[in-house]
């Protein structure tokens, strides 16, 4: 029959409009908040709705300490900064990740040393950390991938027993959880994510996040071009110099409402992308082990930020030309940091050295997930799989 031949060999498409892969969610509030920071002049970085976000935040996480800051990347550039972390210094973390923490790391003279991860959660693989480490290590970042929990307790005790800092990079993990513990405030030091494509968003932005009294006050200066300008606002000092390594990572006030705004419907956002999870795992469960669905650890608690499905590395781009010319759009995340042209450049990896990551990076496919998606969405999807997956087993 017609509706059974693929739309990518001429057949007809599940969908006339094609389903897009993400989409923040946004209303009238978010428009409201900041146009009235825009209305009020006070449109700077670090103001009062800085402020207001950064209390929201710490009553959301349980932080003792957030900083509001203008990404997430500028919250981990901090963290390094607070660790003084100096030159020639090496800091362990997943080849599987954004490029963002390894450019970091780079701009410092710092070495990244790229780990394998595990190939069912897709974090840290804390079994291969300590063979990483050398006498120039000085941290560990742990990255939460999907807002899916790493093993924490086994990475700090490897960190307390060598002496390194955890420093979280918990870009998709706000409102996700460990042992009922925030992502991103068990380590030294976390970093969130505001950015478009997160399940809280203002454009662009992040926080800093640490329980540490010292290295709250070192990001404090980091966060002001290296001034102590944080002691001049409360009246401390008559005047606000340089006073250490810093950079311009403050937070617009605009984008600090429009994050406020968000996070007050991170319950309801988090909510609707787990019901999503639970139809799309109940409808597709029935083609594993041709598609791997996403697995839980009995210790997490997920914000759903990703719904990531794997399949044979000589399938995934068909697949995903497939869905796509079905009417859902889908996309692979991560290639391997450790075999980018960069990388292969200035260090000695090699194809293979990294398995795990070179597996998963070749063989995922993330399916749309946010609160706007219909029924007919969602069934769309799974009717989409239902027509390409016979495919699959020839």
């Amino acid at each position: 029959m017609e509706d059974k031949k693929l739309a990518i060999d001429g057949g007809v498409p599940v969908r006339k409009n094609t389903l897009a892969f993400n989409k923040p969610f946004l209303g009238q509030e978010e428009i409201e908040a900041a146009k009235a920071v825009i209305e009020s002049g006070e449109i700077g970085g670090n103001g009062s709705e800085c402020k207001i976000l950064e209390e929201s935040l710490k009553r959301y996480t349980k932080a003792k300490y957030v900083i509001a800051t203008n990404s997430c990347t500028a919250a981990f550039q901090m963290s390094l900064i607070v660790a003084r972390l100096e030159p020639g210094d090496e800091v362990i973390i997943p080849s599987f990740s954004f490029v963002s923490i390894a450019n970091a790391l780079v701009l410092m003279g710092i070495k990244p040393v790229f780990v394998d991860i595990e190939d069912t959660y897709y974090n840290l693989d804390y079994k291969l950390i300590e063979k990483a480490i050398t006498n120039h290590t000085k941290a560990i970042v742990v990255i939460h991938y999907a807002g899916i929990a790493a093993s924490m307790d086994e990475i700090l005790d490897i960190a307390k027993r060598h002496h390194l800092l955890v420093i979280e990079d918990a870009a998709h993990a706000l409102g996700s959880f460990y042992k009922g513990q925030n992502l991103g405030t068990i380590g030294d030091m976390g970093c969130y994510s505001f950015h478009v494509t997160k399940n809280l968003t203002c454009g662009e932005g992040g926080a800093f996040v640490t329980n540490n009294d010292e290295y709250y006050k070192l990001a404090e200066y980091a966060l002001e071009k290296g001034t102590d300008r944080s002691d001049f606002l409360k009246g401390e000092k008559k005047k606000y110099v340089w006073v250490s390594k810093g950079g311009s990572y403050v937070l617009s006030d605009v984008l600090a409402a429009v994050a406020s705004t968000q996070l007050k419907k991170a319950d309801f956002i988090i909510k609707r992308r787990r019901e999503i999870a639970v139809y799309l795992t109940e409808k597709l469960a029935k083609y594993e082990p041709l598609i791997s669905l996403p697995k839980i650890p009995s210790y997490a608690e997920i914000n759903w930020h990703i719904y990531a499905i794997k399949v044979s590395r000589d399938k995934r781009d068909w697949v995903i030309q497939a869905l796509k010319a079905e009417g859902i759009n889908t996309t692979s995340h991560f290639e391997p940091l450790h075999l980018s042209p960069f990388a292969l450049k200035n260090w000695s990896y090699h194809t293979g050295d990294l398995p795990i990551t070179e597996e998963i990076c070749g063989s995922l496919i993330r399916l749309p997930i946010y609160p706007q998606l219909t029924q007919q969405d969602l069934d769309d999807i799974v009717a989409a799989f239902d027509k390409i997956i016979p495919y699959l087993d020839k």
